[in-house]
């Protein structure tokens, strides 16, 4: 599975946020998590998300 996975930053968008937020929502259906999750609410904006990543891999 690993194998198969694309790693490295990309834009926060609407769409992945949406993805989190299916992700999140059956954790929380299976009982993997206890409370439910807002992905929107916890993700950080893109100027929060630039202000964390390093210089040298910025586009």
């Amino acid at each position: 599975m690993v194998k198969r996975r694309h790693f490295g930053l990309r834009p926060i968008t609407d769409k992945v946020i949406a993805g989190q937020q299916e992700i999140s929502d059956l954790f929380y259906k299976q009982k993997f998590i206890t409370k439910k999750i807002n992905a929107k609410d916890v993700t950080l904006t893109p100027e929060e998300y630039a202000a964390i990543t390093p210089p040298e891999i910025k586009p």
